[in-house]
């Protein structure tokens, strides 16, 4: 018993020496458990909000108005002849700045190959979108005009058509400078602006074939749109050419002048003298879309990164090659595509009609020229003021469904 004793004690005295000595028995203060952290998912990265005022939105707007003003101001100061060559070097110049904002566009767009349908409602959205205001406008040139200028509705189809499509130059230029471009809305407005003009240009075919007939040069833009079309999805962001500026703006040249020498060899007198063939005018839009799409782009600008030279380690000073610097390098991308686009928008507004001069070069069709002549009478630019308002209206009323 004593031994028991004994060893009960010297175990109750080791328990009190393993006690910490601000720790008594009686105390109610527990001991935090220290538990292993638990890992957590990484948390998607956020974009930074967009700027309040953009300082690019601005400057964009107030050269679109300086367009616009210019656009009226400047038949007052050219003769007729002169005014004609004005229009076209506006209207190249034009085609060149379309088509570099379309490349950069057609860079950054995916496709899901293995969920093609959900692009069907895509496609039907942006139908819907092309298809009210056509029709919206269509029956105010019919009906609104007034009797010496209400159109025939085979021609109120066809001048109704060209208020339809959404000005995706316009569109991509103003919300990438309000700081949109990494959001969900420009991606959308992406996909349904291209179906939106990819529509207006199917659909212009059948109108043509109403106006004029039959004729086997309309059958050049269902090809066209159809190889773009297979070219676009076969080799989507597969084909590794240039994509530095300098690069870009030569495919930019190079869409707009095929696109404008095929329409000068379908229209002008010099190569079509007997009017054998109808006028073929092909938009640059699709075409710069596509080659943006089948360029394999490097989102952190790998294509423009140049890799130092590899010398052998016996190489002295006189073999390292002199640094060469490109203009590439000289000249930031993007300092370029804002410059680009600062002055598509003021080409823009030049691009407006002149309201209050009639000394507007002939542009159209000359067969569906031919077919539709001329008015004597001249509407007041009082009126055409309302009609293009009326006519604005319409069409963002119309852009609103479904």
């Amino acid at each position: 018993m004593a031994r028991q004793q004994e060893q009960t004690q010297a175990t109750s005295e080791e328990l009190t020496v393993a006690q910490p000595k601000d720790v008594t028995l009686g105390e109610t203060e527990k001991v935090e458990e220290v538990r292993p952290r638990e890992p957590t998912l990484a948390e998607p990265e956020k974009l930074p909000p967009a700027p309040l005022c953009p300082a690019k939105l601005i400057l964009f707007c107030c050269n679109l108005f300086i367009g616009l003003i210019g656009s009226q101001l400047v038949p007052e100061w050219m003769n007729s002849d002169t005014y004609s060559t004005w229009k076209h070097i506006v209207k190249g110049i034009t085609m060149c700045c379309v088509s570099f904002i379309m490349i950069h566009v057609g860079f950054h767009f995916d496709l899901d190959k293995s969920d093609l349908k959900k692009y069907g409602t895509e496609y039907l959205v942006a139908m819907t979108a092309a298809g009210f205001p056509w029709v919206f406008c269509a029956i105010w040139f019919m009906v609104a005009l007034g009797p010496q200028h209400n159109l025939p509705w085979q021609e109120a189809l066809i001048a109704a058509r060209f208020a339809a499509p959404t000005s995706a130059g316009i569109l991509f230029t103003m919300l990438e400078a309000s700081g949109m471009k990494e959001t969900w809305l420009f991606k959308k407005a992406r996909i349904l602006a291209i179906f939106d003009d990819l529509d207006t240009l199917l659909l212009m075919v059948p109108l043509k074939a109403i106006f004029v007939g039959l004729k086997w040069e309309l059958s050049i833009d269902l090809l066209f749109v159809t190889i773009l079309i297979f070219l676009m999805y076969r080799f989507l962001h597969k084909l590794p050419m240039p994509a530095t500026w300098p690069a870009i703006v030569g495919y930019s040249v190079s869409v707009a002048c095929f696109c404008e020498f095929v329409h000068f060899l379908s229209s002008s007198d010099l190569t079509d003298p007997r009017d054998l063939a109808e006028t073929i005018h092909l938009e640059v839009l699709l075409p710069a879309f596509t080659i943006g799409c089948v360029i394999k782009y490097d989102d952190g600008h790998g294509n423009d990164v140049h890799q130092p030279n590899q010398l052998h380690h016996d190489a002295t000073l006189t073999d390292m090659p002199a640094p060469t610097r490109s203009l590439a390098d000289m000249v930031h991308a993007d300092t370029v595509k804002t410059w680009i686009s600062a002055v598509f928008m003021v080409l823009v507004g030049f691009s407006m009609p002149s309201l209050f001069n009639d000394k507007h070069d002939s542009s159209a069709h000359r067969r569906l020229e031919a077919a539709s002549g001329s008015s004597s009478e001249t509407m007041p630019a009082g009126e055409i003021a309302m009609h293009v308002i009326a006519c604005s209206i319409l069409m963002n009323v119309g852009k609103l469904f479904p």
